[in-house]
């Protein structure tokens, strides 16, 4: 067992809690019991709203002697740092055993960097409650559930986390250190993950990127088999603000079957991957790294990406693949090359495509409009090494660079 590690899609506000963590999510971790939290989803996820990095758990001492490898656990962890000033702090906790309604099992202790400290109580039945489910009413006054299901693959024994929000008290200071600290009652309180929400941020929530908001439109009856249908992988709609900036859309792209430099494709949506924190960080948005498996099922000369990037990098820099699965178990890489064969989905001229790769659309949407840039999207015509051999699916996989692919649509010549 080990701890999962730390995507680069995590920023710092999603606080690093590696080097504090005490337990793995897939162990038991209260000795006797048999009770791990393997089916809590895991990395980076959105829990109440909230983007919270979960690879671990932090847990300490209750009055009930819990032991994990012959290790008591401890009644305080020091010094998680911070180092930022903020609007409000997300705890996504919870606390093992029962204790009377009121009773204050424990507490973050803020260290501001200015010597002032301030105390977050923990209160049982007010912002946490036992993370076994089964227990009667799981409501609290000042936390959400964040999380409910079912222990390990049974289903004999539900568990359930919150998530504790609490505004700054001190706005005008910068945090530099919390304390997680137990009062060794009868709940003995956990952490998972602590999310800081600046001063200023320009999204209102996170949000989950891996499925449209807007409805995509249904796929036309006279699509065959060669625009290869992406319905059940696009991660937004052509209406949707992906980015989560007003006015970000590819409204103004002709849907339906649509030719574009010679190719038809099926264009009604498209699947965006991250890049590195900066896709998440700006837009509040977590993209899925890969979507794997997009069918294909023939064998073809050539394959046509109708695609671009959000948001830039340096010239020449790989940002990501597509991977081409034969059914015979080959692949085939192609490399994503920044200005090469992909490029930012804003018209930029600095690039050098390759005789592969082609301007094919251009045109605005509201915001770009306002600022005279035009929008674009590429075609890139990737020839195939093997055209006797059926190609089963495409892989889109992102190297966490700072431009994210994103594809529209797929041909198959």
């Amino acid at each position: 067992m080990e701890i999962l590690k730390r995507s680069k899609q995590a920023f710092p506000d999603l606080l690093d809690l590696s080097e504090y963590y005490n337990g793995y999510l897939d162990e038991n971790i209260y000795g006797t019991d048999d009770l791990s939290f393997s089916n809590i989803p895991s990395g980076l996820q959105i829990y109440s709203n909230v983007a919270f990095d979960v690879r671990g758990i932090i847990q300490l001492a209750g009055n009930k002697k819990y032991i994990k490898n012959n290790t008591d656990y401890p009644v305080s962890v020091t010094g998680i740092s911070v180092n930022t000033d903020f609007r409000k702090l997300h705890f996504l906790h919870g606390s093992a055993g029962v204790e009377e309604e009121g009773m204050k099992i424990g507490y973050y202790l803020l260290n501001y960097k200015d010597g002032r400290k301030r105390t977050v109580p923990i209160i049982y039945g007010k912002n946490t409650k036992t993370v076994t489910a089964d227990t009667g009413d799981l409501s609290l006054t000042d936390a959400d559930v964040a999380w409910k299901g079912y222990k390990n693959n049974s289903s004999d024994c539900e568990l359930i986390f919150y998530k504790y929000t609490v505004n700054n008290p001190l706005p005008d200071a910068e945090l530099n250190t919390i304390d997680f600290i137990s009062e060794l009652t009868g709940a003995a309180p956990f952490l998972l993950a602590v999310t800081v929400e600046p001063v200023e941020t320009i999204y209102l929530n996170f949000s989950d990127g891996s499925k449209p908001v807007n409805t995509v439109m249904p796929r036309n009856q006279w699509a065959d088999k060669r625009l290869v249908d992406l319905s059940d992988y696009y991660t937004a709609s052509l209406d949707d603000d992906w980015h989560n900036h007003e006015g970000h859309d590819l409204q103004n792209v002709p849907k339906g079957i649509q030719v574009f430099g010679d190719v038809a494709f099926d264009v009604r949506g498209l699947i965006q991957v991250a890049a590195g924190n900066i896709s998440l960080r700006r837009t509040g948005s977590i993209y899925p790294e890969s979507i794997r498996g997009i069918k294909v099922e023939q064998c073809c000369n050539k394959l046509h990406f109708l695609h671009a990037c959000g948001w830039f990098t340096d010239m020449d820099v790989e940002i990501g693949e597509y991977v081409i699965n034969y059914t015979d178990v080959e692949k085939e890489i192609i490399p994503l090359v920044y200005g090469r064969n992909t490029a930012d989905w804003w018209e930029t001229p600095d690039n050098d495509f390759d005789e592969n790769t082609e301007v094919v659309w251009k045109g605005d949407n509201s915001f770009c409009h306002n600022l005279g840039v035009k929008v674009q999207l590429l075609k890139f015509s990737w020839s195939n090494p093997h055209v006797d051999r059926k190609i089963a699916s495409i892989d889109i996989n992102s190297h966490l660079e700072t431009a994210g692919q994103f594809l529209v649509a797929v041909t198959a010549e």
